[in-house]
């Protein structure tokens, strides 16, 4: 056949074969796919027929595609519209706990005022009552009774005092130690230190409580001989510093006050004996009463607790801390064996803690071996178990010094007076940021070795 020729139809009727051309077999134009043509008039159709296209196969076939189509864009916006409102509950939980935040915020906020607005209204309420009770106390016009004419008579009141408005805090100081004249600030106590560090008002409480500080020197040793002789002079220097402390009580008590005696060494002895002897006679109003009740205990012929009983005032110390008290009151040991008058001078038992004492506290030292520097530890009574008194000795690593302070070196005895402002920082007001800057450590804190 010539190359360009046009296609003959051959084969049979049910022979579906396209006629090729020349160029490349390429498909004749006007010959459908199959199942798509249909010939017009008999069986065999004349190669020039025209097939004629199913139109309604080609629109369910596009209409099935759009459906199709739809139906896709359908499922993509439900998706989106799935991510889009998880996102939106995702933003209102957000928005729910940012609020709940703002409003525990706001709670704490107001609850914070209401609380500054009671505190306000208790501390103006306080200064009124504070007002009118001064103007009480500064006196009261009377009528008199014999009249209504007569003028009316200004009669003073001494002021009433509740139970702890002012602090007696009595600090004695261990034997050559005087705070006062000593300049090198390495030398100085922890009674010295603690007296110091306390503040002149507590004001914690929102209202203010005086704390009176009273520092006894105790250099009376120094001028001591090992005599007899000497025995009865140091006995008096002793004793003296005993009255001293307790004049200083008495010239500022009131009742309600509060007392606290503190204590190193043979420092340590003379608190203790003066919170004893508060338990025995109490706070004498005048200082001339002293003297009298001061030779009831010092007189050798009776017993401390028949003379103990010879005043049945009562009366209650708040607090008594020392540090490594020293049995003997550091009299040698030669001379306290030789005279019994200055081993008990009080005539009772130096280890003895009264039930009139809420409050000891006791540091001791571990190391120290001097049999004329042994311990005098706090023996608790019955009645004051009773009572639920609170008694603390603790042993610490170091000497006596270490214990009590006066060392070049001394990590030790900052932990001593740590101790000690931790158990009392309740009851007074302590400056802590001047006993901070106290510190000088030369070892790790604890680790460093105790002196000999």
């Amino acid at each position: 056949m010539p190359p360009h020729s046009n296609p003959v139809w051959t084969g049979s009727r049910d022979e579906n074969v396209p006629l090729t051309g020349g160029m490349g077999g390429r498909r004749s134009p006007s010959v459908a796919r199959k199942g798509s043509v249909r010939m017009k008039g008999s069986a065999l159709a004349s190669p020039n027929a025209e097939p004629e296209i199913d139109e309604d196969k080609d629109e369910q076939r596009d209409s099935k595609r759009l459906s199709k189509l739809l139906k896709t864009e359908s499922e993509l916006e439900k998706a989106a519209l799935a991510r889009a409102l998880k996102s939106l509950a995702a933003l209102q939980d957000l928005h729910k706990c940012a609020c709940k935040r703002e409003e525990k915020a706001e709670a704490a906020q107001y609850k914070s005022l209401l609380a500054a607005q009671k505190a306000k209204s208790i501390y103006y309420e306080a200064k009124a009552r504070a007002e009118e009770e001064r103007a009480r106390w500064e006196g009261k016009q009377v009528r008199a009774q014999e009249g209504r004419d007569k003028e009316a008579l200004y009669v003073p009141r001494r002021p009433p005092r509740a139970p702890g408005t002012k602090r007696i805090v009595v600090c004695c100081d261990s034997t050559w130690q005087d705070g006062v004249i000593m300049k090198e600030s390495w030398k100085h106590t922890n009674i010295l230190k603690l007296s110091r560090a306390l503040n002149p008002v507590d004001e914690r409480s929102g209202v203010p409580i005086p704390q009176i500080v009273y520092y006894q020197t105790n250099v009376w040793e120094a001028q001591k001989i090992y005599s007899q002789d000497d025995d009865g002079a140091t006995g008096a220097s002793l004793i003296n510093n005993v009255q001293e402390a307790y004049v200083f009580i008495s010239q500022n008590y009131y009742p309600g006050d509060e007392i606290f005696l503190f204590g190193f060494s043979t420092g340590a002895y003379i608190a203790r004996t003066v919170a004893m002897f508060i338990g025995a006679v109490g706070v004498l109003d005048q200082a001339e009463e002293l003297k009298t009740s001061l030779s009831k205990w010092t007189s050798h012929g009776s017993r401390g607790k028949r003379r103990a009983n010879s005043n049945d005032d009562s009366f209650s110390i708040k607090c008594v801390g020392v540090f490594d008290t020293v049995c003997s009151a550091g009299l040698s040991e030669e001379l306290t064996h030789e005279s019994p008058s200055t081993k008990s001078i009080f005539g009772f038992p130096n280890n003895e803690l009264g039930q009139h004492i809420e409050r000891a506290y006791h540091a001791l030292a571990i190391d120290e071996t001097r049999p004329e520097l042994n311990c005098c530890k706090f023996q608790q009574t019955g009645g004051g178990r009773r009572k639920r008194q609170i008694l603390k000795q603790c042993w610490f690593p170091g000497s006596h010094r270490d214990i009590g302070g006066g060392w070049k070196t001394h990590d030790l005895s900052d932990l001593t007076l740590w101790w000690m402002v931790a158990n009392i920082g309740d009851m007074l007001s302590i400056d802590v940021a001047y006993i901070t800057s106290l510190l000088d450590p030369v070892a790790p804190w604890g680790m460093q070795p105790p002196h000999k």
